[in-house]
């Protein structure tokens, strides 16, 4: 789960550095390029959450015990 949080720090920082670098472009062809950049980082933002949430639930359903990998069954 820690590299699934890693993972979401990472994108939302992709996204605010291309939101950042969009609002200081003047070139359209660039504008379009980062907008779309951001369309496709916030996409993806938008699965990670969607999976961790996935996994919360899961987590709630059966309690972190029955999760513990160290048990065999």
């Amino acid at each position: 789960m820690e590299d699934l949080m890693l993972n979401m720090e990472k994108l939302q920082k992709e996204v605010n550095r291309a939101i950042k670098e969009l609002a200081a472009s003047k070139d359209l062809e660039e504008r379009i390029k980062l907008s779309e950049l951001i369309k496709n980082l916030s996409e993806a933002t938008g699965v990670y959450f969607k999976f961790a949430s996935e996994m919360m639930m899961h987590d709630m359903e059966f309690g972190e015990d029955e999760l513990d990998d160290d048990k065999p069954f």
